[in-house]
């Protein structure tokens, strides 16, 4: 009588040992899936923003570039460079402006310029104005004087034609929404999702 009773027990018993094991491997399954999912996301993701930061590079170069060749002429076309620069800018949706300073830090060209501006005391201008090197600066989140709005700001240092610093070219990206605009796909994300920008130092 007792083996009629315990063997339906121990069956009951091993099939729930079964199930939780089935569940336990089932579980663990879902979540290296996860893992993986978010490793290809993250992946793709930053090949994608650093691949727009490498554009909007090329666009300060241009910008350079074109401020070089208008300075040669007998008279520097404000209004054509202005132009110049408004292409460009469009050309890179992630970019909120794109301006250029003089060696005072004033905005001498620009676009989205509702009033004057001085950059003169922002660190990036004061980086680049001790800094040589001829690199992209990206400065951490901060707010912006015209929009009123976290950015992060893309700047490049320009010489003048005696090798002395002239001023710098720089453009603005809006904090909020910053990953879809830099990656130029929409990013569906749940309550409990985080998706971060982190820099060589760590950063976010």
């Amino acid at each position: 009588c007792l083996l009629h009773i315990a063997g339906p027990i121990v069956l009951v018993l091993l099939l729930a040992a079964i199930q939780i094991v089935g569940l336990h491997e089932s579980h663990r399954q879902a979540e290296l899936r996860a893992q993986l999912n978010a490793q290809n996301f993250g992946s793709v993701m930053a090949e994608s923003i650093s691949g727009s930061f490498s554009n909007i590079d090329l666009t300060l170069q241009e910008v350079i570039a074109n401020l070089k060749a208008e300075s040669a002429k007998p008279q520097f076309d404000k209004a054509s460079f202005e132009t110049t620069l408004t292409n460009l800018k469009n050309r890179v949706p992630s970019l909120v402006s794109l301006r250029v300073t003089n060696v005072d830090g004033e905005v001498i060209y620009g676009t989205n310029m509702p009033q004057p501006i001085n950059v003169s005391d922002r660190d990036y201008f004061q980086t680049l104005q001790t800094r040589s090197a001829e690199t992209m600066l990206i400065s951490p989140p901060l707010m912006g004087r015209l929009i009123k709005r976290w950015v992060l700001i893309c700047a490049r240092r320009y010489n003048l034609p005696n090798g002395r610093f002239g001023g710098i070219v720089y453009g603005a990206i809006e904090v909020e929404s910053m990953a879809e605009r830099l990656s130029g796909r929409k990013i569906n994300m749940g309550d409990q999702d985080l998706f971060a920008v982190v820099d060589s130092e760590s950063n976010m």
